[in-house]
């Protein structure tokens, strides 16, 4: 087993990887070679980041997660100066940094490998306007452009995840929020895409807002940023000595916990925020994984995990207890676990519904670390990231096998690729119901009988639904059961009304998951085929298959590293090392308690997922081919419409905060017309007046005065010249009349 200080010098390669691989795919869109060259880069430098990030975990395993809490390795070089102290970039390796970079590399490599053959189809998706000839060299570049991208965005988390201190994980954060617009909007060209990248980046960016803001706040209060200095012991006696917001009972340490949660809500897509996520399925499906699952909105869980000595400053009776800012993080999580579960079940968009699955997941994470659940929902993270890649990836594959048998393209088409759909013939089979585009290869509505037909798919999709239902022994139902038992423990047994909210509200989401995730496997794999493009469906490539056996392998077998020691039998032999490896907080040394295995509330979770089962059979497994045509929900009339709406919280969006927005800048351009360029204007013209009278006056006044005096001059001298003739007697008659009057004069 590698040791920490041997290869701990070495993990800045980890992001560094895929940034080069970043630039040399950019250098080869540059001269033109982009196409099949660009994926193998791409999978090449995730792919070292791999090896690397393992030899990290294997080293950080080796030397104890709680040692490894103590005395996290640290590397750090100067940045910039600042003050009378300087900021650091550097890496941070502990036991949540090691463990998620073992996580995000593998999740990641499995998403490129995949993605190399499913966005294939892009290098012949476009064509020449001229000729009506397939462009290959714009559909190559394209191809190597995505590739980069995603590149990119690895190295944004991976940087995140590293970091040694909170400015440098803000740097990171907004690379992955730059590559998110990039890549939801990859096929920018298409209305739909082009708006959900900027709804996206700029919902996104309130909730980064406030992470900034709660940095510079930090920075103020400590002069540092480094996670050495924020997260000890005495930052948080610091916190807690703040002392209230002027006027309010509400400790500072509150408000500063919040504003770092703020950047979470946007990121990890909780309520009021959460409105991008679904819209983000525009981009192709590898990046519906990646952001779902190894990056982006798992940042913002991984922000508050990585600041929860910030969150439970007020804390003082140990790491578990709720107090301060934890309070909201809780209320956000359930109320978010439980809104997007509600809505996941009036999807027919394949991806959509998955997309509302991980808005509920993200909740039950957040809701963990609300209610001191640490471990519990570093588990689920990892845990999620698994079995949520394997379905998203797994929706692609159904995408693909349909959008191919819409275009009757043989099983073993040699391209094997996805690309930007394009509109298919119309189908021969069975009209679509109620509604539904028959092109429309991601509505389940126009599948059926895929089971028989992509069975490799199936089996693995099944893996990743058993997993996210809290199926036992699938990985989820260790993690999500360690979460409910911790809420239960808190809210029934310890009688902590939050607590017991997060336990109903995560209870009642459990059940929701399992229902409407059976209601999409039935649509989906069973029944007769609805459309042809189900009924000629292929199974995909290998590049997109075997991707999916790794992540059901994980998906299925990974939360036996999390079991409760007290469960018999398996527990005792298991020892939960996830719990021992993870179980002290950095920088504090502070240690969780892991709690005593208790069988009521895994029963109660796993009484309410097989419920969600069972009535997901009745309503669509006893007949998927009724509810494909006549959803049976649809029965409930306008319960039905409100939730298929997504509680109108879009429109409600765009009536309010995106028209008030449209509304308030027409105002400014109005404000910018009327009154800025009309007081511009006016003094222009004002100027222009004022120059002209200046102008008539300086014309007829000043001008005419001074022509007026040289003109009477002229004549007054044109008088004199006639005696100013130069003759002596002239001028001695002149002088003696002149005697001669002033002599008169005197005299008389």
């Amino acid at each position: 087993m590698p040791s920490l200080e041997t290869i701990g010098p070495l993990a800045w390669l980890v992001p560094l990887f895929p940034a080069v691989a970043f630039v040399l795919i950019v250098g080869m869109v540059a001269v033109g070679r982009g196409g099949r060259p660009a994926a193998w880069v791409a999978v090449a430098g995730i792919g070292a980041s791999m090896f690397v990030g393992f030899g990290l975990f294997l080293a950080a395993l080796g030397e104890g997660g709680e040692a490894l809490a103590h005395e996290p390795f640290v590397r750090e070089v100067a940045w910039a100066p600042m003050g009378d102290g300087q900021l650091n970039f550097g890496v941070l390796v502990d036991p949540l940094a090691a463990a998620m970079v073992a996580m995000v590399t593998f999740v990641c490599l499995m998403i490129f490998v995949y993605a190399s053959s499913y966005m294939a189809g892009e290098m012949d998706a476009y064509h020449d306007p001229a000729t009506g000839a397939i462009d290959r060299a714009l559909g190559e570049a394209r191809y190597a452009r995505f590739f980069a991208f995603v590149s990119l965005f690895a190295t944004g988390m991976l940087g995140f995840v590293l970091a040694s201190n909170l400015l440098e994980a803000l740097v990171f954060w907004e690379i992955m929020g730059l590559c998110s617009f990039l890549l939801i909007g990859f096929w920018y060209y298409k209305p739909s895409a082009a708006a959900a990248a900027k709804k996206a980046f700029l919902t996104t960016r309130i909730g980064d807002l406030f992470f900034m803001v709660g940095v510079f706040v930090l920075y103020g209060i400590f002069g540092s940023v480094d996670y050495a200095r924020l997260l000890s012991p005495e930052a948080a006696e610091t916190l807690r000595g703040l002392g209230s917001v002027p006027g309010t009972a509400l400790p500072l340490a509150t408000v500063v916990a919040l504003l770092i949660f703020g950047g979470a809500v946007g990121k990890s897509a909780q309520f009021p925020l959460h409105v991008w996520l679904p819209d983000a399925m525009e981009g192709p499906t590898p990046v519906s994984a990646l952001i779902h699952a190894a990056t982006m909105v798992a940042a913002g869980v991984f922000l508050v995990a990585r600041m929860y000595p910030t969150f439970s400053a007020m804390s003082e009776g140990g790491p578990g207890e709720i107090s301060g800012a934890m309070y909201a993080v809780a209320g956000v999580g359930a109320f978010t676990a439980i809104f997007a579960a509600t809505i996941g079940v009036a999807q027919f968009d394949i991806k959509r519904v998955l997309a509302y699955s991980t808005v509920s997941q993200l909740g039950y994470m957040i809701m963990a670390l609300g209610i001191g659940a640490y471990v519990a929902a570093v588990f689920h993270l990892i845990t999620h990231a698994f079995f949520k890649a394997l379905l998203f990836l797994g929706s692609g594959s159904v995408i693909h096998g349909v959008e191919h048998g819409m275009h009757h393209v043989p099983a073993h088409d040699p391209k094997g690729g996805h690309g930007e759909p394009t509109e298919a013939t119309e189908p021969h089979g069975p009209k679509s119901p109620y509604g539904a585009d028959p092109h429309d290869a991601q509505d389940m509505r126009n599948m059926g009988g895929l089971a028989g037909r992509m069975p490799l798919t199936f089996w693995t999709f099944m893996a990743g639904t058993l997993a996210l239902t809290g199926i036992p022994v699938w990985a989820g139902f260790w993690s999500k059961d360690e979460i409910l038992a911790e809420a239960f423990h808190k809210g029934v047994e310890g009688a902590v009304p939050i607590a017991f909210v997060v336990w109903l509200l995560g209870t009642a989401a459990a059940f929701l998951t399992a229902f409407y995730m059976a209601r999409q496997v039935f649509m989906v794999f069973f029944g007769p085929p609805q459309t042809e493009g189900a009924r000629h469906a292929p199974e995909s490539s290998p590049a997109m298959v075997y991707p999916l056996v790794a992540l059901a392998v994980f998906a299925t077998f990974l939360g036996f590293v999390g079991v409760p020691e007290g469960l018999p039998g398996l527990g005792p032999a298991l020892g939960n090392p996830f719990h021992h490896f993870l179980g002290t907080l950095t920088a504090t040394g502070a240690e969780f308690e892991a709690l005593a295995f208790n069988p009521l509330p895994a029963l109660i979770s796993v009484a309410a997922a097989a419920a969600g089962w069972g009535l997901g059979w009745l309503l669509y497994g006893r007949a998927p081919a009724a509810a494909r045509a006549y959803d049976p929900l649809q029965r409930l009339g306008g319960l039905w419409t409100m939730v298929h709406r997504k509680y109108y919280v879009d429109e409600l969006y765009s009536a309010t905060v995106v028209r008030g927005t449209i509304l308030f800048a027409e105002l400014n351009a109005l404000i910018d017309r009327r009154l800025v360029d009309g007081a511009v204007n006016g003094a222009g013209i004002g100027g222009e007046l004022f120059s002209r009278a200046n102008g008539w006056i300086d014309t007829y006044l000043v001008d005419g005065t001074v022509n007026l005096v040289g003109a009477v001059t002229g004549e007054l001298s044109r008088g004199l010249r006639l005696i100013q003739s130069g003759r002596v007697q002239q001028y001695l008659l002149v002088v003696f009349f002149s005697l001669l009057f002033l002599v008169s004069a005197y005299i008389f």
